[in-house]
């Protein structure tokens, strides 16, 4: 007889909450009410409290004592403060993955956008920003230094990052993912670093702009 597989309910639940919360569908600051959203959802409190603390856990809702659970608040200051430790985490995993990455890994890396290059059609904004996450949480899977794993994970910084969503649009960051799997693939990890610098301070620029229009930083 086959094993019976255990069968979660968490992963979907947080999968539906954390796109309801980047969608705005669940508004910045607004209150979790935990009944309304198992209703909603069709599910029951515990798989959807176990959700809820991973969303803590990861920065996208916030505990305040004797109030409740509430989407966080990410103010521009702070989303530039995260780019700038982006920058300095996925610049080294990008080098890192460059000079240890196998065959197969480095093809792993291109075949996510391989999918968005050369089509006659629009490209669909949440598939790319799937394929986003997925490529930069892969360059450091790919990065064979476990400190800097580690100091990925216990930063939430690719989280909190991916909480902001797309900065700016695929036609305008396509090209330069293609550069940096090019120097991924010619195993030119100088290149690959600095394509990756400039990617994320392009982004960082959006958002130092936004933050100076609406009068955040001078």
């Amino acid at each position: 007889m086959k094993p019976i597989l255990k069968v979660t309910l968490t992963e979907p639940i947080y999968d539906s909450l954390k796109d309801m919360i980047r969608s705005k569908e669940l508004q910045p600051g607004e209150k979790i009410v935990q009944e309304k959203i198992a209703e909603m959802l069709g599910v029951s409190r515990t798989p959807l409290m176990k959700a809820l603390q991973k969303l803590e856990h990861e920065n996208f809702l916030i505990s305040i004592p004797h109030k409740g659970m509430y989407v966080r608040k990410v103010s521009l200051s702070e989303m530039i403060d995260l780019y700038y430790c982006r920058e300095s985490i996925e610049c080294m995993a990008t080098r890192l993955t460059t000079l240890h990455a196998d065959s197969g890994q480095r093809h792993q890396l291109k075949a996510i956008f391989d999918p968005f290059i050369d089509t006659s059609e629009a490209i669909d904004v949440h598939s790319y920003q799937k394929g986003d996450e997925a490529f930069h949480d892969t360059l450091i899977a790919y990065c064979q230094n476990p400190m800097l794993q580690k100091m990925s994970i216990m930063s939430q910084v690719q989280p909190q990052v991916y909480h902001i969503g797309l900065l700016r649009s695929p036609k305008e960051t396509l090209q330069e993912h293609q550069l940096i799997i090019d120097a991924i693939l010619a195993k030119d990890a100088a290149k690959a670093e600095e394509g990756m610098r400039i990617h994320i301070q392009k982004s960082r620029d959006v958002l130092i702009q936004h933050a100076k229009d609406q009068g955040e930083i001078n």
